[in-house]
């Protein structure tokens, strides 16, 4: 029996943003489990990239890789890994642009817009001024919106937020803000203060009110029940003389 080369092609877009997802079509299918794989240009026979399972289809999406340059698109038999066909791609850069406030206070909510999303898996994250590629603070998954609300971190400070590419975890823009700490709040007390009250000697100290020209003082409960003046009730004028002598 003779075997022979089977008749494979795979075509690809010229170009592709890095990250994002982008139809590959082929004819000349081998065996569903064949592959659909994209490596840098020149990559030994047999490596991998990201890749998609052929199936029974004859066109399906792949996600581009992180980083820029030249790559091939091939079409790999399961059976042994070797390549039958191929198509050349740029990967290029995208446009990305995160726009957010100059400062925040730390533990606050901050809003954050940006442009030129990739994949709905990216993600926006806040970490300190000069964190390493990969590394995550608080964060959100873009989606398919283009604002949302970030925590920012609880210790004050300078700091970054990135759009960060789900795949391979690339940065691919940024936007400096100060985290500062709240202001102190103060609640005004509902009580004031007051000097007690000096008892002058010329007040009667009682629990009724008489005709005198000096009120008395009250004593708790905090108020004075007044009573009609009796004429028969003696004043403070008439209060010695109705003291007794001693005898």
């Amino acid at each position: 029996i003779e075997i022979t080369a089977p008749e494979v092609t795979v075509d690809a877009p010229d170009t592709a943003q890095t990250g994002e997802r982008f139809v590959v079509s082929w004819t000349g299918t081998v065996n569903a489990g064949d592959y659909i794989n994209i490596v840098p240009a020149g990559t030994a026979e047999g490596e991998f990239g990201n890749y998609i399972t052929v199936r029974d289809a004859t066109e399906k999406e792949i996600q581009a890789p992180a980083d820029t340059g030249m790559y091939e698109v091939r079409y790999v038999l399961r059976e042994g890994g070797k390549t039958l066909a191929t198509d050349m791609i740029e990967i290029t850069a995208p446009k990305v642009s995160v726009t957010a406030p100059d400062t925040a206070l730390a533990g606050s909510a901050i809003r954050v817009s940006w442009t030129g999303t990739v994949a709905n898996g990216d993600y926006i994250a806040i970490v300190p001024t000069g964190a390493e590629e990969g590394e995550f603070g608080n964060y959100f998954t873009v989606r398919d919106k283009s604002e949302n609300d970030l925590r920012a971190p609880s210790s004050p400070g300078l700091y970054e937020i990135r759009y960060i590419l789900r795949e391979g975890g690339k940065t691919l823009a940024t936007r400096p803000i100060e985290i500062t700490e709240p202001l102190p709040t103060t609640t005004p007390s509902t009580i004031s203060e007051r000097a007690p009250m000096k008892q002058s000697s010329s007040m009667i100290v009682g629990a009724a009110c008489t005709g005198s020209s000096t009120p008395p003082m009250p004593t708790p409960p905090d108020r004075c029940t007044l009573r009609p003046i009796c004429a028969h009730e003696p004043t403070v004028a008439h209060v010695s003389t109705m003291v007794p002598s001693p005898t």
